[in-house]
């Protein structure tokens, strides 16, 4: 009787341990929906989560910007003055047009790359072209890259009516090219209407402005 007795006391103890273990996954959920929740209310749009627990890659040309954004921790337009070859590593001098993160305007950056990186892409850079660059910080070795491996935009026209080419990104949005055109044309309204064919182009000004603004929203945060 007495053995009875404690197993039924085991099988109570195993079963308030597990009510534990759902009561602390609960409250873990809970607290991610929290996280979810904050996180819209700062970027103005609910996060979706996927079967997995994983944010969705970016349906739209805007997230996707944002992403890299994000990720990025120097972001600036500038025009490139100078390429220059030394041993294992090309040094890119940039004037700074607009400076946006981890830069100010009118500034010289000095982007160091390894050279191998032009092996197959002898005119990475080419001086007196512009672009609008969002690099991860040096690593150890002294070299930068761009935020996601696309994170360098060639800029086309002039600072007020120009284009910025973003067809990398809008690769990488995993929607079809219709679907991207109509997304891209909602998240940039007041930008003439496009289509598939020049989804990717997008106005310079509106993209500047996109960015100084995620900037200033981590400013006052």
């Amino acid at each position: 009787m007495r053995c009875f007795h404690l197993s039924l006391c085991g099988k109570a103890l195993v079963i308030a341990g597990i009510g534990m273990v759902l009561a602390v996954s609960t409250r873990a959920q809970q607290s991610l929906a929290d996280v979810l929740r904050s996180s819209a209310m700062v970027n103005g749009t609910m996060p979706v989560v996927d079967t997995d627990g994983l944010p969705p890659p970016p349906s739209n040309l805007e997230d996707a910007l944002h992403s890299l954004y994000t990720s990025a921790d120097v972001v600036f337009t500038g025009e490139v003055t100078a390429v220059e070859r030394s041993g294992d590593t090309v040094t890119v001098r940039f004037q700074v047009l607009e400076g946006i993160r981890g830069v100010s305007d009118s500034a010289t950056y000095v982007l160091r790359e390894w050279a191998g990186l032009w092996v197959d892409e002898p005119s990475r850079y080419v001086v007196k072209e512009q672009r609008l660059m969002l690099l991860r910080a040096n690593s150890a070795c002294g070299y930068a890259s761009p935020a996601g491996g696309v994170g360098a935009f060639p800029l086309h026209g002039d600072s007020a009516q120009g284009s910025i080419d973003l067809r990398w990104l809008a690769a990488q949005v995993s929607t079809s090219a219709q679907n991207t055109a109509q997304l891209a044309t909602q998240a940039f309204a007041d930008v003439a209407p496009v289509t598939p064919t020049n989804v990717a182009q997008m106005d310079r000004v509106v993209v500047i402005s996109m960015l100084r603004a995620w900037h200033r929203m981590e400013v006052t945060q």
